[in-house]
C-alpha cells in the first residue's frame, strides 16, 4: 500500500539503535510511525532525496558492520563457521539478499547435517575385549551407517555397551540396526548391554 516500504527489519535502524544504546524494541514501532507520517505529509519532498546520497549512508552503514575484526572472529570459530558465513555474504553483493541468505543457509545446512552424521555416538574401548558407545542426544536415520559400520568391526569375544540414556530421540531405523545386532552377535559370542534403550519388538516402518 505504501511502495513496499520495509518496517521490521531494517539494519540501518538496528545499527543506529545499537549504537545509540538502545535497549527495546519500540525503535520498530517508532520507525513506521514516522514513514507513515512522512509518506503521508511530505512524500513530495521524500522524492527529492537523491538515491546516491541513500546509498552512500547504506554503504557506510554495511562498512561499519562488516569489519575486519568481524571476519577474523568467525574465522577463528572454524571453518564450518566461516565458510557458510563468508559465502553468504559473497552471494549477497553478487545476487540479492534473499539469494545469498537461501546460499547461505544450503551451505550451512550441508555443514549441519555432516557433522550430525559424523558425531552419532562416542566410542571408547574400556577394556581388553570391552567396549562402549555413547549415543548422542538425537540418533537420526542419517546415523544409522556410521552406528552399523561401528558395531560390526568389534572383534570376536568382546562385549559392548550401547548407552542411550543421554539420548531424547532415536531413530526406528537405528533400533532396528541395534535389535539386529544383538541378535546376530551371538554367533560370534559378543554381548551387547543396552542402557536406557528399549528396542521395540516390531519396529514401525513409516
Amino acid at each position: 500500500f505504501l511502495g513496499g516500504l520495509p518496517l521490521t527489519s531494517v539494519i540501518v535502524r538496528s545499527s543506529a539503535n545499537v549504537t545509540a544504546g538502545a535497549r527495546t524494541r519500540i525503535s520498530t514501532i517508532f520507525h513506521g510511525l514516522c514513514l507513515l507520517g512522512f509518506v503521508l505529509a511530505i512524500p513530495a519532498l521524500l522524492n527529492r532525496i537523491p538515491l546516491s546520497v541513500l546509498a552512500a549512508i547504506l554503504l557506510f552503514i554495511g562498512y561499519r558492520l562488516s569489519t575486519v575484526g568481524l571476519y577474523r572472529g568467525m574465522f577463528k570459530l572454524g571453518y564450518t563457521q566461516f565458510l557458510p558465513f563468508v559465502c553468504t555474504v559473497i552471494a549477497i553483493v553478487f545476487t540479492d539478499l534473499l539469494t545469498g541468505i537461501a546460499i547461505g543457509m544450503c551451505i550451512a545446512l550441508f555443514y549441519i547435517l555432516r557433522n550430525n552424521f559424523r558425531n552419532a555416538f562416542h566410542p571408547e574401548k574400556t577394556g581388553a575385549n570391552t567396549y562402549q558407545m555413547v549415543l548422542a542426544e538425537e540418533v537420526s536415520y542419517l546415523n544409522k551407517g556410521a552406528i552399523s559400520k561401528y558395531l560390526q568391526a568389534l572383534p570376536p569375544n568382546s562385549k559392548i555397551s550401547i548407552d542411550g540414556r543421554g539420548s531424547s530421540y532415536i531413530d526406528q531405523d537405528v533400533l532396528e540396526v541395534i535389535r539386529d545386532y544383538r541378535i546376530n552377535a551371538l554367533d560370534r559370542n559378543i554381548e551387547v548391554e543396552l542402557l536406557g534403550i528399549q528396542l521395540p519388538d516390531r519396529i514401525i516402518r513409516h
